[in-house]
């Protein structure tokens, strides 16, 4: 309710609540800051309620690239650290093969 107020009357407060609070319906309030234009607002409550998905929905929409590119790398890491693990622990054939390649 605290946030919801906030977007209607004072915007300026919008973020601080959104760090603060943590008992609230993310994606709801932050499709409601999008409709009010507080796109930047709405990345921030997707991204802590790790809604990604909806974050770079968010962020497409107002062409924040810099926050996809926050996305990209955790991505890259996450895949890279996937691929090396099924390769170590699947089959030791491969791991002969990719032990010969580098």
């Amino acid at each position: 309710m605290l946030i919801l107020t906030a977007i209607k009357a004072d915007r300026s407060r919008v973020m601080e609540y959104i760090n603060r609070l943590d008992n609230y319906d993310a994606p709801d309030i932050a499709n409601i800051a999008i409709s009010s234009e507080l796109y930047e607002e709405a990345f921030a409550i997707f991204r802590k309620f790790e809604v990604n998905t909806s974050a770079i929905q968010a962020s497409v929409h107002r062409n924040f690239y810099s926050h996809l590119y926050v996305f990209y790398s955790r991505l890259y890491v996450f895949y890279s650290r996937l691929y090396v693990a099924l390769i170590l622990f699947t089959d030791s054939s491969l791991q002969t093969i990719l032990c010969y390649r580098t």
